[in-house]
């Protein structure tokens, strides 16, 4: 079973900057061992200092990074499942430009709902705090906010008459926290946590829907200075399943990142947290197996996702119901292809000697390239 890879790029200035970058990228982290958090992102040799981190509350000294050239580019994403609604939301300051998202998926009657708000270079109204907490646009007046101690998300998310709004609180052991080294002075720092909502509140087509209190979801909170080519995918999942043994439900959440073969450069940074019961077990590379069966669309099939290790064990499938694809480019300043695929998962995860089975799931998958 290979990983699905993308059509071969044409040998541009892009191919050139590759084979440029790649003899100053050394791999030295093991990303797979919980290391001492440091007390400020960036070192002496304006390298970031990286590492997978209980916590990270040192400065975020990004202005000091050696990288090149490279913009530093920051957003916060949301998800949420309801029994009826699966909500996805983005606010991205990406330098060159910012970006508000807003996906609703009636999982009962199949309508799709999506809303977004791009501007470029001037027009970007995107800003954010010097800790990288709360992010807002000037345009559309959304929001996110993530408190000082890290316990709590509020949000007010507009979007071509799209409002999803609310307050959801940390659940869970702890947020997955990894800083990842790239060539020369460039890397990420990122936080995958998982929430429950407290309040929430969605508004479609001028219908006002109350969330249930206790809503599931997750956020993705990174900040850095970015490769020149990311082609990743991506998968988010939080729910309920059934322990094998005991027959209990069981609360599950997943969240991992792997790297396609065009990734500039590629990072074996292991980013592939597992949760079950509140515990948080990191799997070494997840593996994403699916075919693209119109190259034009992008849909898919079924996707594999695969991991056997002593640490833990998945074995999902998921099966599309819905597509995003959003390809925009604008030569010498961006070039992208971004596609979401959402759908039903089923299978089995184990970790910390538990098995848990899962039917009827929903998930999030991503199959990305982004050259900004």
């Amino acid at each position: 079973m290979t990983r699905s890879k993308r059509s071969q790029r044409p040998r541009t200035l892009l191919y050139t900057l590759r084979q440029l970058s790649k003899p100053g990228f050394e791999q030295q982290t093991d990303y797979m061992e919980l290391s001492t958090p440091p007390d400020r992102l960036i070192g002496p040799d304006g390298r970031y200092r990286a590492g997978w981190y209980p916590h990270f509350d040192g400065t975020l000294n990004v202005s000091q990074a050696d990288t090149g050239g490279r913009r530093f580019q920051r957003w916060f994403h949301l998800h949420f499942d309801t029994d009826r609604y699966f909500i996805v939301t983005n606010i991205a300051h990406l330098n060159l430009g910012g970006n508000v998202a807003l996906l609703v998926l009636d999982k009962q009657t199949g309508a799709f709902y999506e809303a977004a708000d791009t501007r470029m270079l001037w027009r970007n109204g995107i800003s954010v705090d010097a800790h990288c907490r709360r992010f807002e646009d000037r345009h559309t007046g959304s929001w996110v906010a993530l408190s000082s101690d890290e316990a709590t998300v509020q949000f007010r998310i507009a979007a071509e008459g799209i409002l999803f709004e609310g307050v959801a609180k940390a659940i869970f052991e702890r947020p997955y926290v990894q800083c990842t080294r790239y060539h020369r002075g460039n890397g990420s720092l990122q936080w995958w946590g998982n929430l429950a909502l407290e309040t929430g509140r969605l508004v479609l087509n001028d219908t006002e829907i109350s969330l249930p209190a206790g809503t599931m979801g997750g956020y993705d909170r990174t900040i850095g200075h970015r490769r020149p080519i990311q082609n990743w995918n991506w998968v988010a999942t939080i729910g309920r399943g059934i322990d094998a043994t005991t027959g209990a439900s069981v609360p599950y959440a997943l969240s991992a990142a792997t790297d396609q073969s065009q990734a500039l450069p590629i990072a074996n940074a292991a980013k592939n947290s597992l949760w079950i019961d509140g515990v948080h077990y990191k799997l070494p590379e997840l593996a994403f197996a699916y075919d693209i069966q119109d190259p034009v669309s992008r849909d898919t099939g079924h996707w594999r996702l695969t991991c056997e290790s002593t640490r833990g064990t998945v074995d999902l499938t998921i099966k599309p119901r819905f597509r995003r694809r959003e390809q925009k480019r604008t030569p010498l300043l961006y070039d992208v292809d971004f596609n979401q695929y959402y759908g039903e998962l089923d299978g089995r995860v184990s970790a910390g000697g538990r098995e848990i089975v899962i039917e009827g799931g929903f998930a999030l998958a991503e199959d990305a390239w982004l050259v900004m």
